[in-house]
């Protein structure tokens, strides 16, 4: 029998959270809100693809997430690829 060891990286090893500070650099008191949408719409992306049996990756419910939050907060996003949060 083999031994598998797994982490919960958000929230246990890397803070969710941890954009909140450079969103309120370049949006002001909107960047509070800014992170804490995006975290809550990344966690919903995320569970409703697991739910529905039809898997995306973190990083492009991240990023599904990221786009939404633009819209609501009318931001423009850079053209970069987002590959690393």
């Amino acid at each position: 029998m083999s031994t598998v060891l797994g982490f919960d990286v958000y929230g246990t090893l890397v803070d969710p959270f941890g954009m909140e500070r450079q969103l309120v650099a370049r949006f002001g008191d909107r960047g509070t809100a800014i992170c804490t949408l995006w975290r809550q719409k990344q966690l919903e992306y995320s569970f409703r693809r697991g739910l529905m049996r039809c898997y995306e990756d973190f990083n492009a419910c991240t990023r599904r997430a990221l786009e939404f939050v633009a819209k609501v907060y009318d931001v423009e996003l850079s053209t970069l690829p987002i590959s690393n949060y």
